[in-house]
């Protein structure tokens, strides 16, 4: 007797979804990548923590897997094929890895890791792989520390202004202040707002936050537009928030604990007081974009 076995068509699924064997390819790439990104991602790690108002960039990567996770859809179905457009961004991040060794930049040792991972996604995965984790790769920029001339170029204006207005909220409270410079004289003593405490650094996380909320959120593009702009403005107010509870301080308290535990302990409630100001902000724009009610007048 002769069993008619019932053919099958075969199984059709994602390289995400392929035997261990198949994904087992892409390991010789993922070592090789941690052993040339390894010791800056390392040295960027201790930054994390020696800067509280840098403390999002620990959140980054997490973000970036959570926006890949929720965008698997668009990778589903066959496998597409590679691109060869990917070696462009490899040899991209190859020249980013001389630029930073010959002009010793380690910003640049870390921002190649975007264009080597965009590039080693598109060589394999092709162009649909690559708007699919396009975005997560590049919010990994805000992982890394912020560049010296950067730095350099901004650091005195956002004293200046951090300064003033902080001096402004010190008089509206009742309080004898006035700036200059980069300085807040107060009756007694002095507050100088400090290039680490230009609000550079809080400015990377309002942008961070913000384009984290507009990538997740499903409102309007406008709307979305306007979360990523209030990134400057909500810096702004959340680092002169700092600087006049440390000022406040000095006035009510000792200076040694002013400009010791409590500017620490406002250090670590900048972040917070963003996340809580963007939440404010996506409430008003829910507010100002709700439809009207409906009344019916001929309701009983």
């Amino acid at each position: 007797m002769h069993l008619a076995l019932e053919e099958r068509p075969p199984l059709q699924c994602g390289v995400w979804q392929r035997c261990p064997l198949e994904v087992a390819k892409w390991l010789p790439l993922v070592l090789a990548v941690s052993w040339v990104f390894g010791p800056a991602l390392r040295i960027e790690t201790q930054l994390w923590w020696q800067y509280p108002d840098q403390a999002h960039c620990m959140f980054v990567p997490t973000f970036a897997i959570i926006l890949a996770w929720l965008r698997r859809g668009m990778i589903a179905g066959e496998d597409a094929p590679g691109s060869r457009w990917g070696l462009v961004l490899l040899v991209l991040a190859a020249a980013l890895q001389w630029a930073a060794a010959s002009f010793a930049l380690f910003y640049l040792h870390c921002l190649s890791l975007v264009p080597c991972l965009a590039g080693l996604v598109l060589f394999l995965g092709g162009w649909r792989a690559l708007r699919w984790i396009g975005p997560s790769i590049g919010f990994l920029v805000f992982m890394f520390h912020v560049p010296g001339p950067i730095v350099t170029l901004l650091s005195y204006p956002l004293q200046r202004l951090a300064a003033v207005l902080s001096t402004f909220v010190l008089q509206l409270f009742g309080i004898a202040a006035f700036s200059q410079g980069a300085v807040i004289v107060l009756h007694d003593s002095k507050v100088g707002v400090a290039e680490a405490c230009s609000g550079i650094r809080i400015l990377f996380t309002c942008f961070a936050l913000c384009l984290a909320v507009g990538l997740l959120s499903e409102r309007r593009f406008w709307q979305r537009l306007v979360i990523v702009v209030s990134a400057l403005p909500i810096a702004i107010i959340v680092n002169a928030s700092r600087i006049t509870a440390t000022a406040i301080f000095h006035v009510t308290v000792r200076r040694d604990l002013a400009d010791g535990i409590l500017h620490d302990m406002a250090g670590w409630c900048m972040p917070l007081l963003a996340v809580a100001m963007v939440y404010l902000e996506l409430a008003l724009l829910s507010w100002l974009t709700a439809r009207p009610v409906a009344h019916d007048e001929n309701r009983t």
